[in-house]
């Protein structure tokens, strides 16, 4: 996705503190060959290896969480509120 250098933001300690204040966000992947978007809640956490990394929950009903192993690119959009 292009991002105009004048909206990037690089510091992590904001985005963090931004996703926090805003949690509720859009999660879009390609799930049977179309776009598929679901709002769930999404916080940033730190794994294991101390990278960065999104954690939410989508309802077993939901089919987009089935194609995540083969499809690990995802796009979350969070707006402010």
């Amino acid at each position: 996705m292009y991002i105009p250098n004048f909206y990037k933001n690089e510091n992590t300690n904001e985005i963090r503190h931004f996703i926090a204040a805003n949690s509720f966000g859009i999660l879009v992947s390609q799930t049977d060959t179309k776009l598929w978007a679901t709002h769930i809640p999404l916080m940033l956490d730190k794994n294991q290896a101390g990278k960065d990394v999104l954690h939410g929950h989508i309802s077993k009903g939901n089919p987009q969480w089935k194609n995540f192993a083969h499809n690990t690119q995802v796009l979350a959009i969070f707006w402010r509120t």
